[in-house]
């Protein structure tokens, strides 16, 4: 298979806040999981991550905090922002129940998710290649959720309790008379 780009992204977070999943494909945590953040190839806000008894699905991408590294500073030294370095130093300074204290007042809201859910028919079976991608036989409904955010060429499905990436070509109309 292809490398995508942006797929490599995976680090291990603890969840900054509870989370309840609403819709399909999401994965509901509480504050405190270790969650890892697979793949940010998806809408907007969202990325795709495993929790610690291996579930896998949509989370928003602000419940977990990066860990501070190098290569996943965005800001390039023009944009230096004093007050949010002046922040990452209090909260590096900051012992682990005052860091617990300050997480509590945050208050997180989970972007939209372009809703598509339509229903798809496996056209052949698909094996995941790549950390992020779904396994799903020939032959099997799945639910697509979105072909928004993710890599050209690639839907964002769920099959079973899973969510993940699928080659949009192995994915066909699903027809009700099929079921038959």
């Amino acid at each position: 298979a292809m490398g995508k780009p942006g797929l490599a992204v995976q680090f291990q977070a603890p969840a900054l806040a509870d989370f309840t999943s609403e819709e399909i494909g999401e994965l509901g945590f509480r504050q405190g999981d270790l969650l890892t953040v697979l793949t940010t190839e998806a809408p907007n806000g969202w990325c795709i991550a495993r929790n610690a008894s291996g579930a896998e699905g949509l989370i928003p991408e602000t419940y977990v905090e990066r860990p501070l590294d190098e290569t996943s500073m965005p800001e390039p030294a023009t944009s230096f922002d004093p007050f949010r370095a002046a922040t990452i130093e209090m909260r590096v300074q900051q012992t682990g129940a005052e860091v617990n204290q300050s997480l509590k007042k945050l208050e997180l809201v989970p972007p939209p998710m372009p809703e598509e859910n339509t229903r798809g028919r496996m056209l052949a079976g698909f094996e995941a290649a790549e950390k992020g991608e779904l396994t799903v036989p020939a032959g099997a409904n799945v639910v697509i959720l979105s072909r928004v955010g993710v890599p050209e060429g690639w839907v964002l499905a769920s099959f079973g309790k899973q969510s993940g990436l699928l080659p949009a070509t192995y994915v066909g109309e699903f027809t009700p008379e099929m079921e038959a």
